[in-house]
């Protein structure tokens, strides 16, 4: 699935609709959306913007599939209600500008023409803003909190005024006194970070929301652990979930005498081979363990279908980060259930391995009765289920003509559409159905009227057949399992998951409408499998009444059976502190840097003058703040020495304007400052500073503005800066962008380096002079890449320059960039020997425009025309084995 094309922000210009007059086409035009790395989709609506069905897809995928001799492009979103928008993908490059467009087609309902609005990477520079340290170290405290138990809690009243708290010592007593220790820290927590604890626990949590509602200046707490207790209470019902799966599975090899292993992999339960061989023996216990394997795979399915509902159902509450933790919880899950299968299939096999003719034929003897109540059973379930099964497409036609009705417009809406597709599928299903039971049924009327003696002998050999397929499952069961932990990444498992998920959802409410014809069936087979679990996740389900009202499982019981080691953690996104850009923390603190009420100490900065003039200014502080955001000055502070005493620190060697900007920083981060708007000097002075005073915040963000800031004039500097302060970021970017401009390795510039930095750019020297970096020649002109084509070669993944490593490792590294830069481009040169060697041979000029205005329709705008332009000429124009080579080397 490459994706990278279709990266960043796309705006819909023009919505041409199918037929003149299409209500929905006018809602789609200036329509902004961002297609993620990461698979995700973000639709930038105003609030009054109507609802589509394409705005409530939140993942997308591409796909390419073969037309005859073309390939197709199919930008997909899903999912809405289980149904997948799926948009036919056409370039349409310099139609709009000389911007990058494409046009998104959907069959009887509309094109869209978008254009792309800007890369992905464009962001502001931010950082958590906090006064933790300030809370755990307790200095220049000047007032106290008791809990219940008569700890004293130190705290600060600027901090304290910065939630609006009245600070007089009766009213923290009346309002604070009394709690317990744990509620007082999480409270104290959330004052100093606007963000709760990490060793929050839902109990404390419910406690505080109790505490928060009563008091009006912590609504934000209050609604952050409504929140906390919400997805706790999630994460616990979907890892029992998950746990319900896997004690069913582990139940079943126990009865096969199979392997069973812990959650850490450690084996629990040993292999019992004698267990499993004493089942082929006893035709009646191996009879009653097979009932037993399809009540727990039965009560799997139910588990799974229940674990898709609860995800969707509860999708809008988690954030993006949450919702991955999700998907890779689930998806770390697919090995695990793999292996158990195989190891259940190991266990038959180990079973069988000494069955003989005679044992299948007491076996196929004791069965057949068995198997005529089985398959009567069977084709009469399925029968029931086809008569609901249609009885749910008649209600969905019906609701699809309702919306037509009612509709503004006679046109086809998106929703019509998806309906009716969803129609289709359910009719192709009901008649895939009716085809087995129409094959069962001849099965069993075949098999009634056999001898019985037939009947036996039939068993038998299919018994037989089972026994010597299980090798082969098992070979097939470990190759899908590689295929999925190497093959199937996040991206695809996402937008897999989702569909597959929403579509569970809508079969399952449109099931539970026709419930009433249900309940004679599902009521049949609890009776007969006599199973509580299954019972109960059938009444969980909304498909089974229940015989007795039971009240609902409480949210809070739920949640403290959450084992501490979770596998799935849904609560990190309430740890970390707010940016502070948007911290209200940092708003108070830089009011009161401005106003300076409570100042305790002083900063004196000493400058020299350019006449050799010294001059000092003074500028005030608090302690606490400044001790609480910068470790140096806290210990400068709290020492004993001369600083702590007279409350006064000196700095020398240091701008007045970077030092403002440095006290700014330490009171609010980057609220109301903006580091990408100021000169490389001053970030580059700012940053040392950061080193000085070991503010790693303050430095990382310089670093990070500083990467925008990188070019011919700047990039030595950089790169001596950042070598100096041991900025890898900025040292790998210096590298790359030094790495694609030769000509700037002179002796001039490089004259100036360490030694140290000369040596590595030397190594750098002999990449140039092979070719392996060297830019594209024409005509004798050497034409450097634009930094459109830097930022698309960044985003395929080739990595021009890396850190300081070993000549081996240089050595290494360098032939697998050649042979990656050699499979995506070609000079010039190269191209020239190629023309004059295969061309005017092999290709003619029509066969190879042809061929690359095929492969620019699939590869899309951004792939640079050399390498779509060597592809076509490797694989001898020919479209299919170009984009394979294409895609096997990208």
């Amino acid at each position: 699935m490459a994706t990278a094309p279709f990266w960043g922000t796309w705006r819909v210009m023009e919505a041409r609709p199918d037929s003149l007059d299409h209500p929905e086409a006018p809602l789609l035009e200036d329509v902004e959306f961002t297609l993620k790395e990461n698979g995700d989709v973000e639709w930038g609506l105003p609030e009054t913007q109507e609802r589509l069905p394409l705005f409530d897809c939140d993942t997308f995928e591409v796909l390419r599939e073969r037309d005859g001799f073309t390939v197709v492009v199919l930008l997909r979103f899903g999912a809405w209600k289980g149904c997948i928008v799926e948009f036919l993908v056409e370039s349409d490059n310099g139609s709009h500008g000389g911007s990058c467009t494409m046009v998104l087609s959907l069959e009887g309902w509309a094109a869209l023409t978008c254009t792309s609005l800007r890369c992905l990477s464009g962001r502001r520079i931010d950082t958590n803003f906090d006064f933790l340290p300030g809370l755990e170290h307790g200095h220049f405290t000047d007032l106290a909190i008791e809990s219940r138990t008569n700890r004293q809690y130190p705290v600060h009243k600027i901090i304290l005024n910065a939630e609006k708290i009245n600070t007089d010592e009766q009213f923290l007593k009346s309002s604070f006194f009394g709690l317990s220790d744990d509620v007082t820290q999480a409270l104290l927590h959330f004052i100093y970070s606007r963000c709760l604890s990490p060793s929050l626990s839902p109990h404390t949590a419910q406690q505080v929301l109790e505490f928060a509602r009563n008091q009006p200046n912590f609504n934000q707490l209050g609604k952050l652990c409504e929140s906390f207790i919400k997805n706790t209470g999630f994460q616990s019902e979907m890892v029992l979930l998950v746990k319900d799966m896997h004690i069913a599975l582990n139940q079943t090899l126990i009865l096969y005498g199979g392997k069973v292993l812990d959650e850490n992999g450690v084996v629990k339960t040993p292999r019992n081979r004698a267990l499993g061989r004493s089942l082929i023996t006893n035709p009646a216990k191996l009879c009653s363990v097979i009932k037993q394997t399809f009540t727990n795979f039965l009560l799997v399915g139910l588990k799974i279908v229940q674990f898709c509902e609860k995800f969707v159902k509860f999708k809008a509450n988690l954030s993006k980060q949450d919702q991955i933790a999700v998907f890779m919880f689930a998806k770390a899950q697919l090995p695990v259930f793999i292996a158990q299968i195989r190891e259940l299939c190991k266990a038959l096999r180990y079973a069988t391995v000494d069955m003989d003719a005679s044992m299948r034929y007491d076996i196929a003897s004791y069965f057949v009765p068995e198997l005529e109540e089985l398959m009567s059973a069977v084709t009469n379930f399925g029968l029931g289920v086809q008569d609901v099964h249609q009885k749910v497409i008649e209600a969905t036609c019906q609701t699809r003509e309702y919306n037509l009705k009612t509709a503004k417009s006679k046109t086809r809406p998106l929703r019509h559409i998806l309906i009716t597709k969803e129609i289709l599928y359910m009719k192709s299903f009901d008649d895939r159905l009716g085809v087995v039971l129409s094959y069962l049924i001849q099965e069993r009327e075949g098999f009634v009227e056999q001898p019985a003696a037939e009947r036996i002998r039939d068993i038998s050999r299919q018994i037989e057949q089972l026994v010597d397929e299980i090798p082969f499952t098992i070979h097939k069961l470990h190759s899908f399992s590689n295929i999925l932990q190497e093959k199937l990444d996040l991206e695809s498992f996402k937008f897999c998951f989702t569909v597959a998920a929403s579509l569970i959802t809508e079969l399952l409410e449109k099931y539970r409408a026709q419930r009433r014809h249900l309940r004679h069936f599902l009521s049949q087979i609890t009776s007969q499998l006599q199973n509580d679990k299954i019972e109960e996740c059938l009444i969980q389900l909304g498909l089974l009444d229940s015989p007795t009202p039971r009240p609902p499982a409480s949210p809070r019981s739920a949640a403290t059976t959450l084992s501490p080691a979770s596998p799935l953690d849904l609560t990190t996104e309430f740890s970390p502190p707010l940016k502070s850009t948007t911290s209200p923390l940092a708003a108070h603190s830089l009011t009161i840097l401005n106003t300076l009420e409570g100042a305790d100490m002083e900063f004196e900065i000493r400058e020299v003058g350019p006449d050799n003039i010294s001059t000092s200014t003074i500028l005030r502080a608090h302690r606490v703040i400044v001790s609480s955001r910068c470790p140096w000055f806290r210990r400068a502070l709290t020492s004993g020495m001369k600083e702590s005493i007279e409350r006064r620190i000196v700095l020398h060697d240091c701008s007045l304007i970077v030092f403002r900007c440095f006290l700014h920083f330490l009171y609010a981060g980057l609220h109301q400052l903006d580091l990408g708007l100021e000169h490389p000097q001053f970030l580059a002075d700012l940053l040392l500073l950061a080193d000085r005073y070991e503010v790693d915040q303050l430095k990382n963000c310089c670093e990070e503005a500083l990467l925008e800031k990188v070019d011919s004039n700047s990039c030595f500097a950089l790169l001596v800066l950042a070598d100096q302060f041991q900025a890898g970021q900025l040292r790998r970017t210096c590298f790359e962008y030094i790495a694609q401009r030769p000509p700037l390795c002179s002796e001039e510039n490089l004259s100036e380096l360490p030694e140290e930095l000369r040596l590595e750019l030397s190594s750098l020297g002999a990449w140039v002079t092979d070719g392996v970096l060297a830019g594209d020649r024409r005509d004798g002109r050497t034409e450097w890449r634009s930094s459109r084509e830097e930022e698309i070669l960044e985003s395929e993944g080739v990595l021009l320059m890396r850190d300081r490593r070993s000549r081996e490792e240089e050595e290494e590294g360098m032939r697998e960039v050649e042979q990656l830069t050699d499979n995506m481009r070609l000079t010039a040169r190269d191209l020239a020997e190629e023309e004059e060697e295969s061309l005017p041979l092999t290709t003619d000029s029509a066969r190879l425009e042809a061929c690359v205005a095929a492969l620019r329709e699939v590869l899309g705008p951004l792939v640079p025309e050399e390498a779509i332009l060597q592809v076509a000429l490797s694989a001898d124009c020919n479209t299919d084995r170009a984009l394979n080579h294409f895609f096997s080397n990208n």
